[in-house]
C-alpha cells in the first residue's frame, strides 16, 4: 500500500522520528510522497 505523509520536517517532529521509520519496517507499505507542508 502506498502513503503520503504531509507536514514532514526534517529537523524535528514525530514523522520523521516514529512514523517514517515505523513504515518503511512494514513489507506491505511504501512511501510515495512526503511534504513539508499542511
Amino acid at each position: 500500500m502506498g502513503v503520503g505523509i504531509i507536514g514532514v520536517s526534517p529537523a524535528r517532529g514525530w514523522a520523521a522520528i516514529a512514523h517514517i521509520p515505523a513504515l518503511r519496517a512494514l513489507p506491505n507499505y511504501e512511501i510515495r510522497a512526503l511534504s513539508a507542508h499542511s
